[in-house]
């Protein structure tokens, strides 16, 4: 799992990437100012809640998460 910063500098680099959507784990304030700063450059966000995507989630769940997030 890739770790960046949640700062400007650690955003850059994920655009780096050139993302059409990012999802964020609503983690109180600290997913306020990248939501904020992605919506921006006019990037697709999306907040996961962490008991969607806990551990004991099978992976076939997961993906069923995901496939209902596109849509």
């Amino acid at each position: 799992m890739r770790k960046y910063k949640n700062n400007k500098e650690g955003y850059e680099e994920i655009l780096e990437m050139k993302p059409c959507t990012i999802v964020l784990e609503p983690t109180g304030v600290y997913a306020i100012r990248p939501s904020q700063y992605f919506k921006e450059k006019g990037i697709k966000v999306l907040q996961v809640s962490p008991n969607m995507l806990s551990r004991e989630k099978s992976l076939g769940e997961r993906k069923r998460i995901f496939t209902m997030l596109k849509n």
